[in-house]
Order: structure tokens, then sequence, then C-alpha cells
């Protein structure tokens, strides 16, 4: 037994020396479609549990995510639990949990294709936003790749046709907004605080924030269903971790593209598992979208890291 597993731990080095042999991207890239297979397995449990409202579910996945980084609080003696700038910190904190638990809903109302292509617009709020809150400067170019992706959305959500989505696709696109708003933030205040600070107080913030509204639309679940919703948290914190490895060793705007990979899984998935088969209306929005992200994803020559869509950073 002893050489089996001695054996084992010579075979995983020596798969993890070759890996490391590949260039940065082609590892980040692994990381990438890792995080979108994860990720896309995460939205068809949401939409299997749509039994349960959206903020349970946000509670259930933030709440795995505390649980794996009570071991950072614990080695690092509380230290990471002491910030600057405590308010932007929560105001932060709260803008993720909010686009999370939108997003949830958006999973759950609309067809997996038509939710992943609303929740594309995220790159593209990036820039402008930047502009606003941190004064960088953005390239006209930035500006043009707003509107066009919004020409996406509007293709998307046929506005001229009454939808019972309507109310899903606003959220898929508010979602889109509040995610982007608290990735912004990231670069502000990682000047006063570290990156776990960041991690461990969005989490907990998201923790107490949606124990509220899960607790007053909460219904007990099955045990099977109880297994689900920590699995689906289990998903979403492996999907994160998965695309925040894959961005730390890839560049940024390399990696932004291969992030739409998620588009062609969604649409296997919506297909097999819900029987979804997208319209001509969501694949050319979808086009639009994903074109005008990934045009202003590499355009930019210091672009902000992109958050991960399952859990808040």
């Amino acid at each position: 037994m002893a050489f089996t597993a001695s054996h084992m731990k010579q075979r995983a080095a020596g798969l993890s020396a070759r890996f490391t042999a590949f260039p940065p991207n082609a590892q980040g890239a692994f990381w990438l479609c890792i995080s979108a297979v994860l990720f896309t397995g995460m939205t068809m449990m949401i939409k299997a549990l749509h039994a349960y409202p959206p903020a349970m579910q946000t509670f259930f996945s933030q709440a795995m995510g505390a649980v794996l980084l009570m071991p950072l609080i614990v080695r690092t003696k509380g230290k990471v639990l002491k910030v600057q700038g405590f308010w932007l910190l929560v105001a932060r904190g709260v803008c993720a949990a909010l686009g999370v638990m939108l997003l949830y809903y958006a999973f759950q109302k609309l067809p997996l294709a038509e939710a992943n292509a609303l929740s594309f617009t995220r790159g593209l709020w990036i820039g402008p936003l930047a502009a606003i809150v941190l004064k960088d400067r953005v390239r006209p170019a930035e500006w043009v790749a707003l509107v066009i992706g919004f020409v996406g959305v509007i293709v998307v959500a046929r506005p001229t046709e009454l939808s019972d989505n309507a109310l899903a696709q606003f959220a898929a696109v508010l979602s889109a907004f509040l995610l982007a708003l608290s990735i912004t933030g990231i670069k502000f205040l990682t000047r006063r605080n570290s990156v776990s600070t960041l991690l461990v107080t969005s989490s907990l913030t998201a923790v107490v924030l949606m124990s509220v509204p899960a607790a007053l639309a909460w219904r007990w679940p099955t045990m099977t269903d109880f297994l689900l919703l920590v699995g689906l948290g289990s998903l979403s914190v492996m999907s994160s971790a998965a695309y925040i490895q894959g961005m730390a060793v890839g560049d940024t705007a390399r990696m932004a593209p291969v992030d739409y990979v998620r588009m062609p899984l969604a649409i296997g998935a919506g297909f097999l598992a819900f029987h979804e088969v997208p319209g001509l209306w969501t694949l050319g929005g979808a086009v639009i979208i994903v074109g005008t992200a990934i045009w202003s994803a590499l355009g930019k020559s210091d672009p902000l890291p992109i958050e991960d869509p399952a859990t808040p950073i």
C-alpha cells in the first residue's frame, strides 16, 4: 500500500511538472474551461432546484464559501478581518451578493443560453464604471462597445414583444451591472486591503445579507435537496477557485475571451437537461454581446480583473 501511495504521488508530481511546462496562457485557458464546466453544472442545479427561492440558494452557496474560508481566518489568527474602509467593503459585498441573487433568479426563470448571454454584459460595464468610479482613462471604443453590447441585449430581450420573462431579463442585466460595480471596487479597495480580506468580508457580508430574505422565504428541503443545495454551494466555490487560478496564471486580456466557452456549454446543457432550444434572436444577440465584450477586453492595456459570476470575490 505504501508503494502504491508513493507511486501515485510520483505520478501526480510528474503530471504537475508536465502541466506547468505548458505556456501560462494555455494553463490559464485550461483552468477557465474547468471553471466553465463547473459553472454550467451549477446553473443546471439552480434551475433544477427552482422550487427554492434565489435568496435561499444564494445563502447556501455563500455559506459554503464562508465555511471554506474559515481555515484562512484561523491561520491568520483573525488578522484577515482587520479592514481599512469597512463601509466600502460592506457596500461592495452587498453589490456582489445582490448581483449573485439576481443572477440565480435569472437562471431559474430564463433558458440557460439566454441567461448566460445577458450575464456577459458584465464585461461591458467594467470600463465605463472604472472611468466614473476610479477616474480611469477609458478608450472611446469601450463606450462604443457598451452601446453595441446593449443592442445585443435588445435583440435577446425583444422588448417589443410582451414576455413573461421581462423581469428575469432585467434581473440578468442588473446583476451584470452590480457584479461589474463590485469588480470595479477591487482595484480601489486592494490599495489598503489584501485580496484575502476582500474574499472573507465579501463572503461574510453575503451570508449576513442573504440570511434575512432566505429566512423569510425558507422552506425545509428534503435530505436529497439539502445535499443538492450543498452541492450547489460546492460547485460555486470550485468554479470560482478554478476561475481565479486561470486569471492568476494567464494574461487577463487573453483569458477573458476563453470565459465565453460557457455559451456553447449552456446551449448544450439546456438542450440535454431541459429540452431548451435557443432561438435565432437569442443566438444573434449573444454573438453581438460576446463579440463586443471580447473586442473591449482585448483592447485594454491594463484590464481590471473579471470576477467569476458564481461567487462574489
